[in-house]
């Protein structure tokens, strides 16, 4: 599916979803648990991706932002999900200006 198929059928069929504004290329679907209400969910990367590239910001300007402006805004509790999908790494599809598999394992080790 595209994102916008996604998107059409989150509205179609989970109607009270709310979308991040500008990112509508980042949907990947709908995040759904134990009580609680089902989430839009967003690849984290391709939301930096998109701040990147359409907004002309480097990658720390766009982390910055997101954090910020997208993730760290609570809307209520259908505020959508933002995931960081590990399995890009593993494959070597890291996103531009990411450091690819470093990345992750920098997150998996506390420190």
């Amino acid at each position: 599916m595209t994102p916008a198929e996604i998107i059409d059928e989150l509205r179609e069929n989970y109607p009270d979803c709310l979308l991040a504004d500008g990112l509508d290329d980042a949907v990947i679907g709908l995040i759904d648990g134990a009580c609680r209400e089902p989430v839009v969910a967003y690849d984290y990367q391709k939301c930096l991706e998109i701040l990147m590239e359409r907004d002309g910001m480097d990658k720390e300007e766009a982390t910055e932002f997101l954090q910020f402006n997208t993730v760290g805004a609570y809307v209520g509790p259908l505020t959508p999900l933002f995931v960081h999908d590990w399995r890009r790494y593993a494959y070597g599809a890291a996103v531009k200006g990411s450091e690819g598999e470093g990345w992750v394992k920098s997150r998996l080790t506390k420190t």
